[in-house]
């Protein structure tokens, strides 16, 4: 199966933007015993083992505790994990940091025990070099292992620069692409589309079919043909710190899908849009037909 996020943006200059947000099957060793969140630094309950059942949550429900292994991969760098990055969680609901930080290993991977499975958290990464980098909306206990992106600061940088943004102090960019699922549970790039935030605010740019690299035209609708690298990926720039919801739109009008995450002042956040269940096709055909 695809991974779940293998796919989001920035290519630039000589490096491809190839974006998984997700989780590939991967080697490597686990992160050796002092790197794991030990019992005492449990999110949920003390002294529990993985696959415990807890007192029952908001929802009436047992809580299942999971341990939830990432893969810190390098931004346009497909491929490639980067090791000793700073990995801390945070509220998915809040959006605020926990505390609770790992280093990954040599192999670039990080693992965390006793998360909620099924809960929603945020990630973040940061190492020298790179630009703090947060994924939202990672499930706990779907995937044996989950893709944590980094981005390189000259990825950033460059990026910004080819697409003609200038990014404002205090506010974050996100970069991500549109995807809606197939009858086999398949993602597929969204033929044709526009992302904006729900508020209004940001600057959005979309990459090039051919070649793969951010336009400068602001509002040009993405384009997703066989063969190219455009594949309905996006980078919105200068969003507002606090919640915020993008939305896709078909060049029809018609809604898409959403992602709602958080923008953290002078950071990057990798985040797909995946059209709702009822769109059961591409919801404008490729290359906007």
């Amino acid at each position: 199966m695809k991974s779940i996020i293998y796919t989001a943006v920035l290519l630039a200059g000589a490096m491809a933007f190839a974006l998984s947000l997700g989780c590939d099957d991967g080697g490597g060793t686990d992160p050796a015993p002092e790197d794991t969140i030990q019992p005492e630094d449990t999110i949920v309950g003390e002294d529990t083992e993985p696959g415990t059942d807890m007192d029952p949550g908001e929802d009436g429900e047992p809580v299942v505790l999971v341990e939830f292994k990432g893969a810190v991969e390098g931004f346009g760098m497909e491929g490639n994990l980067v090791a000793n990055a700073k990995v801390e969680i945070f509220d998915n609901a809040t959006g605020k940091g926990t505390g609770v930080t790992v280093t990954a290993d040599a192999d670039g991977y990080v693992v965390f025990a006793d998360l909620e499975k099924g809960k929603l958290y945020g990630f973040k990464a940061v190492l020298e070099n790179y630009k703090d980098t947060f994924v939202w909306n990672v499930e706990a206990g779907k995937y044996d292992e989950e893709t944590l992106w980094i981005v390189p600061n000259t990825v950033y940088q460059m990026a910004l620069g080819l697409a003609g943004l200038t990014q404002d102090a205090g506010k974050s960019v996100v970069a991500g692409a549109v995807y809606w699922y197939d009858g086999a549970g398949d993602e597929n790039s969204v033929g044709c589309g526009t992302v904006a935030t729900e508020s209004g605010d940001g600057d959005v740019r979309y990459m090039e079919a051919e070649g793969g690299l951010p336009t400068t035209i602001a509002n040009q609708a993405f384009t997703a043909c066989a063969g190219t690298e455009g594949d309905g990926r996006f980078v919105v720039a200068n969003i507002p710190a606090g919640q915020a919801t993008l939305t896709a739109t078909s060049e029809a009008g018609d809604a898409i899908g959403a992602t709602t995450m958080w923008s953290i002042a002078d950071t990057i956040a990798v985040s797909n849009i995946y059209a709702t269940d009822d769109v059961a096709a591409n919801p404008t055909g490729a290359c906007c037909d």
